[in-house]
């Protein structure tokens, strides 16, 4: 079975990959990093170490790489692959949606012996001596100079007969079975009924349902027809900490040993054969929003409480009983808006709570307060970690003060390696603290979150001192 991934980083190599790699899979990545590539090309495998007192250490083999700017390379492999998947970040899913596209384009053929083209129509079939091209009326137009010759065979189908070994066969329902070696690299032919999976590993809600968006827009109503029966976009909810990497081996990744992913089911999948890793759920959308408003926003509440006391980590943050409190506060309000949203039972999600509270201290872990309050902009706006479960819990008449001191936390993030916390602080300073939280968390003045938040963060200004706040600056 092949797999094809987009992002080869950490989380590509150390979470989906290696699960895939379990799941029996080859695998190859897609990445744009040069240097990464270079690498998992030339040793053909890495390590991946669990972040427990055993250093348990796993081997990941039988993969490959190929430069995300060699779009042709990518297409073949998703023409021949049984799963895509990626873990790119949501806002880099538009740049590898053409890919997708034409990998899609290219598995139409071995479905409607037509190869699908972005700007309509077909395109020729390429050998390599000459070329064939579907004309509308369902009869072969031959383009060749000579490279190859034609026989019809008994039964009124085309057989040609390639200099490179292959051979095409168009039989009379038009279709084309390919046997041939086509640009030189193999490809699968997906004359069955198997749909592809083409999975949005992303923190993000309805990353898959996005991602198939924006490669319908690359594709034509040919090929978004073809898509609409053979290709599924599950959405998927994925949950596992990868740390700040210190090793001598640049490929190797440490991880923590919890991961859950889960994908919703998909009716073209439905005779397909489960992949062993994958907690697959008729609805998605309560684990997706339980993992996001707990494990995300706790991560992030423990970050910017952890940036002003000073911290560098989240395990060192998660030793001060100030920062907890502030955590389990937040993730008790989040938690009782979640039940009552989905019906969830409060002792199970309790005891999920205490699970990612120890995850957090996890002492096999480095995580750094930098990289998880990074993107400040996106983790206040009005649908992420904080602004939406407070918004929520408010409805419920849940009082929300933790959540809204975070919020008021974030705006002291001041990392002038990141562009998002150099342009809120930029924002703030122009513009005073309620025109932000306006802007950025989508709380109008007068809304009771709003007001709270900006006492909270005068609060915050006097608890602390200048050294403090400004020790990150």
């Amino acid at each position: 079975m092949k797999a094809v991934h987009f992002g080869a980083g950490n989380i590509g190599r150390g979470f989906i990959g290696l699960l895939l790699h379990n799941a029996g899979y080859e695998i190859t990545f897609v990445d744009v990093n040069d240097k990464l590539v270079s690498e998992l090309q030339d040793k053909g495998q890495y390590a991946v170490k669990l972040a427990n007192e055993q250093g348990d250490t796993y081997l990941v083999d039988h993969i490959t790489a190929i430069d995300g700017k060699d779009v042709d390379r990518v297409a073949e492999a998703i023409a021949g692959a049984d799963i895509v998947t990626t873990a790119v970040g949501v806002n880099i899913l538009k740049h590898i949606a053409g890919a997708i596209a034409r990998g899609i384009e290219q598995r139409a053929i071995g479905k409607d012996g037509v190869r699908l083209a972005t700007g309509g129509g077909s395109e020729q079939l390429s050998t390599d001596g000459g070329s064939e091209q579907l004309a509308t009326d369902g009869s072969i137009e031959r383009l060749a100079n000579g490279g190859g010759s034609e026989q019809r065979a008994t039964d009124g189908s085309i057989e040609r007969l390639a200099n490179g070994g292959g051979s095409e066969q168009l039989s009379t329902d038009n279709s084309i079975e390919r046997h041939a070696i086509v640009r030189g690299s193999e490809r699968r032919v997906t004359n069955d009924n198997a749909a592809l999976p083409i999975i949005a590993c992303e923190n993000a809600l309805g990353g898959s349902t996005l991602l198939k968006k924006l490669v319908y827009e690359q594709l034509d109503a040919a090929g978004q027809s073809f898509a609409d029966q053979y290709i599924a976009f599950p959405d998927a909810a994925v949950d596992r900490i990868v740390p700040l990497q210190l090793h001598s081996d640049s490929l190797q990744v440490t991880v923590e040993p919890f991961y859950e992913w889960t994908v919703e089911r998909s009716p073209l999948l439905a005779s397909q054969t489960e992949i062993q890793g994958i907690h697959y759920v008729d609805r998605l959308e309560p684990y997706i929003e339980r993992k996001l408003f707990t494990v995300n926003t706790g991560h992030c509440v423990a970050a910017y409480h952890g940036n002003l006391k000073g911290y560098a980590t989240i395990q060192e943050a998660m030793q001060d009983p100030d920062v907890v409190a502030e955590v389990k506060g937040a993730l008790l309000e989040s938690g009782a808006a979640l039940v009552r949203t989905y019906q969830f039972d409060e002792k199970a999600h309790a005891d999920y709570v205490n699970q990612i509270l120890e995850r957090f201290i996890n002492p096999y872990l480095v995580d750094e307060i930098a990289r998880i309050g990074r993107s400040p902009i996106r983790k206040l706006s009005p649908n992420d970690r904080l602004v939406r479960p407070a918004i929520s819990a408010y409805q419920y008449g849940i009082p929300v003060d933790h959540l809204t001191a975070a919020m008021a936390a974030a705006l002291y993030f001041n990392y002038p390696d990141d562009p998002e916390s150099v342009e809120l602080q930029g924002y703030l300073n122009e513009h005073g603290l309620h025109a932000t939280l306006v802007k950025y968390t989508g709380l109008a003045e007068q809304h009771p979150l709003h007001i709270r938040a900006a006492e909270q963060y005068h609060e915050i200004s006097q608890r602390y001192s200048p050294a403090q706040k400004g020790m990150n600056s």
